[in-house]
Parts: structure tokens; C-alpha cells; sequence
């Protein structure tokens, strides 16, 4: 690896866009509802102008420390301000009512610090054997990976299979919407000029994610996002019990262990952070010599749950950037970043872009630190923001998406568009079906069309043949186990439930 990739990150330009990244990670993170898909929404119209390799830092900075924003809220005043970060209010939320509040936010820090390195590393140092490895891929094998993505929706989906499908299908059918890349062919345009390049992402993705969650905060009637103030404000004396070093070493197992599960379970597409850190908890729990503290203030239950979500990121991002396939929902929002900057997944951008990812996975390297900074110098401070009115926070956020829907192509209709698909979020979160498989499937199913077309195209009659050959097998067995093992789940359930009426 050159060294003019780190010296492309050490520009002040990059490095003053990953600051800024990091600050607004952080807020949006520890602002529940929010999140790093929220940042990298409102963030992207912005980094338009930008080089990737400045805008890709940005958006890395934005993942990184909203994954991290979200443990603050969790631990000061008991709301996770992501779904991953859920875990640490068992052990986070018990510390700051014993006046631990800072504590709890520092080791919790030293936790992500440690996870991001472990995937981040992962990542720069991993991501290009896979990707030399998918270049032996033909376009059959190439549709099956991407189809795996689609699976794995099935995992995403907590409360309804069915709906998630649902979800998942209606996804797949909008990215047919536009031109035929085969034919040239118009489908399901109604003759809107607007839709010749199919639906455009940023809209949809804004739409999505950021104005329906501000829906939502306006219909729920709230004046602030929480109403409980922060444990920070009223516990200034916890200066006490600070973080040594001695801590450190005796948490060093739990962070060591928790770092590589959450980057193992990060390269699985769709299983992300809330499976890493239910895991990484229960082990180091079994494991522990005083499993009676977890639930009641644990530091080692904290550590473990901190590293194993910072180390889903860097690990989520390994199949992305080389298969295209997002290890989750906040990396299928990465893949229309690198979209909307000329940028595709797979071999070539190691080759033909060799100037733009490396420093990329540099940044998120050094990311990290920026994590390290905010979290132990103004992490406890951030969680004051979830007081800010809601008749302040929202105008601001709707102002920014709006801009960003329209700077997208300059049209109105793009806000259209946006405000469209945030009443079907909104519906849809009332009728509890999940937003995240329409984007995945969204956002990979262009690619799976045509890869799929083109095999078709290539192969003809030896479609057969080939699909019985061992990667092809393989991955088709991927497939169909992704599918139905959550189906043998339900199955199980069922008949337990049944038996249990029949006594």
C-alpha cells in the first residue's frame, strides 16, 4: 500500500470534513429516532461537491461516531439513541444512577475505540483479497451474492416475515422503474421525463429515513425528544472513579473477544449490530466470574456491547465495497454514496480507483481517534441535545432534506418524490412493516436485474450446467438456507404454541 494514501487523508480539507463528520455523527447518534442513516441522508446532497475521496471520509466519520452516539443517550437517560445501542441500558443506565454517568460514557468510548479499530483494520487490510477473489466470479455467481443480500432480508425483518418480504419486493420492483438497460425501453415511467433515469436515490432515501422520523416526532406530540433530563446535567460531582489503566487491561479480554465477534457478524450481510451485541453480552455473561452484576452496572457488560457495535461497521463495510452487498441498512445507504460519486463496488475499484478507497479505509482508521476525542472530552455534554424543542429541531432537519431532495437533479419534482415516500414510511411503521429490506432491495436490485440478464445473455443453454457447478451450488444453498431456516423458526414456534394450547 502506497503511503500517498495516507498522506491523501492527512489533507486538511479531508481531515476538517471527518471533524465535522464526527460532531454531527455523534449528535444525530445520541438523538433517539435518529442515527447515523439520518446523518448520511442529510450529509450526502452536501458532499456533491466535494472529491470522493473528501466526501467518502465524511461520510465514514458520520458511521463511525453515530454508531457511537447512540451508547450516550442509552447510558445517561435510559433511551438508546439506535437500536443497536438497546443492550446498554441494562448495564449503562444503573451506573449513572449510582453517579458513575461519566464513567460508564468512558469505558464505553475506550469499548467503541477498540471494536472501530479491530473492523476498521479488518477492512483495509482484508477488503482486497476479497475482492481479487471475486474477480474469478462469473455473472451468475456475481447475481447469487447479490441475491444473498436480498435474503438476508429475512433477518431483518423482527416482528413479521411476511412483511418484510412485502417490504423487500415492493423495493426490488421500484429499482425496475426507468430504462431498460438491455432494450431502452421505458418501464413504468407513465411518460414523466423525471423517470427515464429510474427513481432517484436521494429522495427515496431521505424520504425514508429522515422526514419520516420527523413525522412521527410530530404526531407523537412531544416537545422534546426526551422528556427525562440528562443524568450529566445533574451530576456534575462524577468525577470520580476515572478510567485507568489498570481498567483497561482488565477489560481487555471482554474488548478483545466482543471486537472480533461484532466485525465477524459485521461481514455477514444483514445481521448487524443488534445480533453482535445480544451475542458478545451473552458470552462474556457466561463467561464472567461475576455474572451477577450484569443487568446491574457491569463494566465488562458495557464494553463488550460498545465493541462488538463499533466493530460491526468497519466489518459491514468489507462486502459492500467488494461485492457490493451491504453488511446492513446503514451500509446500503454507503452504496449509494459510492454511487452517486461514479463509484462501483467489486474488483476494479481496487484497480481503476485505487486513489479513492484506499484512502478511504485509511479515514476509517483514523476515524477511530476522532471517536477517542469527542467521546471522552464532550460525550457526556452531547446528551443534552435530546432536550433541544422539537419545534426547533425538526424545522432545521426538513429544511436540510428538502434542499438536499432538490439539489439532487434541480428538480421539484425530486421533493415530491421525498415527501411521497415519507407518508409510506410513516404508514408503514404504523402497520409496523420495516423500512430498511425496501432499501436494500432498492438500492441491489438494478445491479441483481442486469447481472442476471447478462448471465442469461452469456450462458444460454449452459445455464443448467453451470448452476450445478460448486460456487454457483453453493451460494444457491446460501440462498435457500437464508430463506428458509427463519421459516423452520416460525415452524417450531408454531407447533410449541399449538401443543401448548392442546394441554
Amino acid at each position: 500500500m502506497s503511503f500517498e494514501y495516507f498522506l491523501a487523508v492527512l489533507n486538511p480539507e479531508v481531515l476538517l470534513w471527518m471533524v465535522i463528520g464526527s460532531i454531527v455523527g455523534v449528535i444525530l447518534g445520541a438523538l433517539p429516532g435518529l442515527g447515523p442513516e439520518t446523518g448520511i441522508a442529510l450529509f450526502l446532497p452536501l458532499t456533491f461537491s466535494l472529491d470522493p475521496v473528501t466526501a467518502l471520509a465524511c461520510m465514514g466519520a458520520i458511521y463511525t461516531s453515530g454508531v457511537f452516539g447512540g451508547n450516550i443517550t442509552a447510558i445517561l437517560i435510559n433511551t438508546p439513541g439506535t437500536p443497536d445501542s438497546l443492550f446498554l441500558t441494562w448495564d449503562g443506565y444503573p451506573m449513572t444512577k449510582r453517579g458513575q454517568g461519566g464513567r460508564a460514557i468512558a469505558i464505553s468510548t475506550l469499548g467503541a475505540f477498540f471494536g472501530g479499530m479491530v473492523g476498521s483494520l479488518t477492512l483495509l487490510l482484508g477488503a482486497s483479497v476479497v475482492a481479487q477473489a471475486a474477480v474469478a466470479m462469473g455473472p451468475l455467481e456475481m447475481f447469487l451474492i447479490t441475491l444473498v443480500g436480498i435474503s438476508v432480508i429475512v433477518s431483518l425483518t423482527q416482528r413479521s416475515m411476511l412483511k418484510g418480504f412485502i417490504s423487500a419486493a415492493l423495493g426490488w420492483a421500484a429499482a425496475f422503474i426507468g430504462t431498460d438497460n438491455f432494450t431502452a425501453e421505458q418501464r413504468f415511467t407513465f411518460g414523466r421525463i423525471e423517470l427515464f433515469d429510474g427513481l432517484p436515490l436521494m429522495p427515496v432515501i431521505l424520504g425514508m429515513f429522515a422526514v419520516s422520523q420527523m413525522l412521527l416526532l410530530v404526531v407523537a406530540g412531544q416537545e422534546k425528544i426526551s422528556e427525562l433530563p440528562p443524568e450529566a446535567a445533574r451530576d456534575k460531582k462524577a468525577k470520580k472513579d476515572r478510567v485507568t489503566f489498570r481498567t483497561i487491561r482488565e477489560l481487555l479480554g471482554p474488548m478483545i473477544r466482543s471486537s472480533v465477534i461484532g466485525t465477524i457478524i459485521g461481514i455477514v450481510p444483514g445481521t448487524g449490530g443488534t445480533t453482535a451485541s445480544g451475542l458478545s453480552y451473552e458470552i462474556e455473561k457466561k463467561i464472567s466470574k461475576h455474572p451477577e452484576q450484569y443487568g446491574n452496572g457491569s463494566e465488562e457488560g458495557i464494553v463488550a456491547i460498545s465493541s462488538s457495535i463499533s466493530g460491526v461497521v468497519g466489518g459491514s463495510l468489507v462486502p459492500l465495497i467488494t461485492l457490493g452487498i451491504p453488511g446492513c441498512s446503514t451500509a446500503a445507504l454507503f452504496l449509494g454514496v459510492l454511487m452517486t460519486h461514479g463509484l462501483s463496488p467489486g474488483e476494479r475499484l481496487f484497480t481503476s480507483n485505487a486513489g479513492i478507497v484506499y484512502p478511504f479505509m485509511v479515514s476509517m482508521v483514523l476515524a477511530q481517534f476522532l471517536v477517542l476525542v469527542v467521546g471522552l472530552g464532550f460525550g457526556r455534554h452531547f446528551a443534552k441535545l435530546t432536550l433541544v424543542p422539537n419545534s426547533v429541531l425538526i424545522p432545521i432537519i426538513l429544511v436540510f432534506t428538502v434542499v438536499g431532495a432538490y439539489t439532487t437533479r434541480n428538480m421539484t419534482f425530486d421533493v415530491i418524490v421525498m415527501l411521497f415516500f415519507a407518508l409510506v414510511a410513516y404508514c408503514w411503521e404504523k402497520m409496523e412493516i420495516p423500512a430498511s429490506p425496501f432499501v436494500l432491495a432498492f438500492v441491489l436490485g438494478a445491479g441483481a436485474e442486469s447481472r442476471f440478464r447478462r448471465a442469461l445473455l452469456l450462458l444460454e443453454s449452459d445455464m443448467v450446467h453451470t448452476l450445478f457447478q460448486p460456487i454457483p451450488l453453493l451460494l444457491l444453498a446460501i440462498n435457500l438456507f437464508l430463506i428458509l431456516w427463519p421459516l423452520a423458526g416460525k415452524y417450531k414456534d408454531w407447533r410449541k404454541a399449538r401443543q401448548a394450547g392442546g394441554r
